[in-house]
């Protein structure tokens, strides 16, 4: 019913102008009156007010979350140093293992901010973290008291003994497998920065602990995801507390990249001299920052980097406290050069980096615990009478082809290989267990189950090479891993 009376008011509507029209009596057309000019705008009628434009919301803070999910299955059939990583087979055939970890779980945020009004920068940062952080060890107090001790002094009758308490109780410090597998976080990166320019021409300042320069690519794996295949086999990788210029030039075609850095120092514990501690060893006394610069050449197609070759070098100073002679040191130069390159084509991409090193190489994750040999005086074995320091040096190299069949599945396969050079070492030296030669050989079938979840098998044959010249150490790792990006 309020359906046909809806339809019967709108046909009368439309039908109401028409019957008007036919009633009324046709008229003669009158010319047209032209409509009045506006008058111009006076105090008296003043122009109407501009509508206000809105201002656009200033930017927020906006955070990011990355990261994955990564769990890892080894089976080691010889005696790797860590069992989580083939990066050393050690000489004592102490046999295989089996390990499965998390460890490598890793998280992070970008963080975007708003563009500095004052300098007119593009403002971000980035905060990174794993769980491979060093783990908490069980602290065992003895319930019970020590025995006491006691010296005799003098002759007889005229014997005095002299006894001195034992402890309460005595600390120990063990550490279980399940103080490894929970430990603690770690951080990897930490820095903010400031960039102004476009794709096409950008300069940034980076301040923070970042990837160092040299050495940039990552060797293609899923299992090793905090510790990259072929460290401590030719290739050169670890973060730094630094101040970092970035020149990137070309958004297309060829290209220009430039970068410069001051870093925190960093050597090994294995080269402290007496009185070190963690944040005061060679590289800290030497009262000097490390320098490191890279320039490299790439070439672009739609945004995408096609091909780049790469040119880096690096500097540092080292001190060595002589503390059985007041005030006296030893210092040393520390320099390394490397090079790197990747081609990624249609069905593969090819990558690698080599360098040398002349007593610089502890500064990153690499085949020496220690890049410099302490020549002390008598006694040859006290680290207080350093007289002279030898920089040890050492090459390395690692390439690998990533083949691509089809999308959703990568076959990595490569080469690393890193070994000190003899020339100026002391004949000492070749009767230690220094290791001077390590090389893995690494290949995998990675596949991706959906876009973020991805499995791998990978097979890495790793051999040691020692000073003593015993022979080499050779031990095989299988990896089962699944990782789930976020």
């Amino acid at each position: 019913m309020r359906s046909a009376y809806a339809a019967f008011l709108a046909a009368a509507m439309m039908v109401a102008p028409t019957m008007g029209a036919a009633q009324t009596a046709p008229v003669e057309p009158q010319p047209a009156v032209p409509a009045p000019t506006p008058a111009a705008p006076s105090e008296a009628q003043p122009a109407p007010a501009a509508v206000a434009v809105a201002k656009p919301a200033p930017a927020k803070v906006t955070i990011t979350p990355y990261g994955f999910l990564l769990l890892q299955s080894f089976w080691n059939d010889g005696p790797f140093a860590a069992r989580d990583y083939p990066g050393q087979v050690l000489q004592n055939h102490d046999g295989g293992a089996f390990l499965m970890s998390a460890r490598g779980t890793r998280f992070g945020f970008k963080v975007g901010l708003p563009d500095d009004p004052f300098t007119g920068a593009q403002l971000s940062g980035v905060i990174e973290a794993d769980f491979k952080g060093q783990f908490i060890p069980t602290v065992v107090t003895s319930a019970t008291a020590a025995a006491p001790t006691c010296t005799i002094t003098g002759t007889a009758p005229n014997q005095k003994i002299t006894c001195t308490a034992g402890a309460a109780g005595t600390n120990t410090v063990s550490t279980t497998g399940t103080n490894w597998y929970n430990s603690i976080l770690r951080m990897r990166l930490a820095y903010a920065t400031a960039s102004w320019g476009d794709a096409s021409s950008k300069l940034s300042l980076v301040i923070g602990q970042d990837w160092k320069i040299i050495a940039p690519l990552a060797p293609t794996s899923i299992a090793f995801g905090y510790d990259q295949i072929f460290t401590q086999a030719g290739n050169l990788n670890n973060r730094d507390p630094q101040i970092k210029a970035v020149y990137d030039a070309g958004a297309e075609g060829l290209g220009l990249n430039l970068q410069a850095a001051m870093l925190s120092p960093q050597d090994t514990a294995a080269i402290f001299a007496t009185g070190a501690v963690v944040d005061y060893d060679a590289g800290n006394r030497s009262r000097m920052p490390n320098f490191e610069g890279r320039v490299a050449v790439n070439y672009k197609d739609s945004g995408k980097k096609v091909a780049e070759v790469g040119l880096a070098g690096a500097v540092g100073w080292r001190r060595y406290n002589n503390t059985a002679t007041p005030n006296t040191t030893v210092d040393t130069t520390t320099r390394l050069a490397a090079v790197d390159a990747i081609f990624n084509l249609p069905f593969v991409t090819l990558q690698g980096e080599g360098y040398v090193s002349d007593g610089m190489e502890d500064s990153y994750t690499a085949l020496l615990g220690s890049s410099a040999i302490l020549n002390n005086t008598v006694p040859a074995t006290n680290p207080a009478t350093i007289a002279s320091v030898t920089n040890i040096q050492s090459e390395g190299y690692w390439a690998q082809a990533v083949l691509k069949p089809v999308s959703f599945v990568s076959i990595p396969v490569g080469y690393g290989m890193a070994q000190v050079r003899y020339h100026g070492l002391p004949a000492s030296f070749l009767a230690t267990t220094q290791r001077v030669r390590n090389a893995q050989f690494h290949t995998g079938l990675l596949f991706n189950m959906t876009n973020p979840w991805k499995f791998g098998f990978e097979f890495t044959r790793t051999t040691s090479g020692y000073a003593n010249n015993l022979g080499p150490a050779t031990a095989n790792q299988y990896v089962l891993a699944s990782k789930l990006d976020f």
